[in-house]
């Protein structure tokens, strides 16, 4: 653990003893959360949860055009249609509590990267637990494979999926087994958890602000470590890892990169699908007046956002060739997205007196 992670532990843990010694609100300095948490749930949650649905929707038909007729249209028409659930999913990958946590939502939708031999043993053997969520054998990462990595061209999948027709079965399962989820999700949502998600205030753990800031900054290090760290090198002495980019057959990964980093951009200022800049974690941090260096912890904060998104716009895609051939670039962006833990993790935290609940995974150095 580094210098910094520790003194930020040490004065969250501070802050929050003085918190709980009085009333859990001191800390945001009774700011009307409600706003806060309407806004998100309203108007960014179930909306993003929404738009994956409808993405499931056309994947799961797409998947069942080809299933019965079978030609290189029909495989291109389920690769779009997978790139674009696939990309909605970064989303709402950050939203794991609640109703996703209960159906360990991410992992069902998204372990990665793929064990290619789990899942050709799946396959021959017919024999296995999609509800496992240690193993890393389906979700989108299956797709991937099965959609764009069983031959070196479209005509040659088509061919290799018409012989083989129980992998097609085992993408067919997988999809409904993520539609399964996700049905769930959006019915709890809908129906219960969001007035409940409302009314949870507060500062301490398992409150909905303590939800928004820990699975905000889990989902953000994800993309630092797995979707770059790891393949770039940087948490592998500096060995680049290019099949463990996420996505690797469809060469989607800088894609989901992007839209992830995106996605945790809005969340945090509270914006909508339509550009609606709303109540957020922004507006909080002005509220409470919250400093670093003497400047807003917000504006760094934002600032630190455009940098990261304008370093990832410098790599030249797809990412598996651009850990080898772009390595400075891909490093830099490590860097940028490493610098925002610090602002995010330790000082927003701090201020706001959440505790960080979720365990840094052993490869995650900052």
């Amino acid at each position: 653990m580094r210098f910094w992670n520790f003194a930020g532990f040490i004065l969250a843990l501070a802050i929050l003893i003085s918190c709980n010694n009085d009333d859990d609100l001191k800390c945001v300095n009774n700011y009307d959360q409600s706003v806060l948490l309407t806004n998100l749930a309203d108007n960014v949650i179930i909306p993003d949860y929404q738009k994956l649905d409808e993405s499931m929707d056309s994947l799961t038909l797409e998947l069942s055009r080809f299933k019965n007729d079978p030609d290189i249209t029909r495989l291109l028409q389920v690769r779009s249609a997978f790139s674009s659930a696939y990309l909605d999913f970064q989303n709402v990958s950050q939203y794991q509590f609640g109703p996703a946590e209960l159906v360990s939502f991410r992992s069902a939708f998204n372990n990665f990267p793929l064990n290619t031999e789990e899942l050709e043993e799946n396959i021959s053997s017919g024999v296995y637990d999609l509800e496992d969520i240690e193993r890393y054998d389906k979700g989108f990462p299956s797709l991937d494979y099965i959609l764009y990595g069983v031959g070196a061209s479209p005509s040659e999948i088509v061919d290799f999926l018409m012989a083989n027709g129980e992998y097609i079965d085992y993408a067919e399962e997988v999809v409904q087994h993520m539609v399964d989820k996700l049905d769930f999700v959006l019915s709890e949502w809908r129906v219960e958890y969001r007035d409940q998600f409302i009314e949870n205030q507060g500062t301490n753990a398992g409150a909905s602000l303590s939800l928004i800031v820990n699975n905000l900054n889990e989902n953000y290090e994800i993309s630092k470590r797995d979707r770059l760290g790891i393949p770039s090198g940087e948490l592998t002495l500096n060995f680049p890892n290019p099949d463990l980019v996420e996505a690797p057959h469809s060469q989607l990964s800088l894609d989901l990169l992007k839209v992830s980093i995106r996605a945790t951009i809005d969340f945090y200022l509270g914006r909508t699908d339509d550009g609606t800049n709303g109540e957020g974690l922004d507006d909080l941090l002005e509220f409470i007046g919250a400093e670093k260096d003497g400047r807003s912890l917000n504006e760094i904060i934002q600032e630190q956002y455009d940098v990261i998104l304008q370093t990832i716009d410098e790599i030249d895609g797809p990412l598996s060739i651009a850990v080898e051939q772009d390595s400075d670039d891909v490093i830099e962006a490590y860097a940028e997205i490493s610098r925002q833990v610090i602002n995010t993790k330790t000082d927003m935290s701090s201020v706001m007196c959440i505790t960080i609940t979720y365990v840094d995974a052993p490869s995650d150095t900052d």
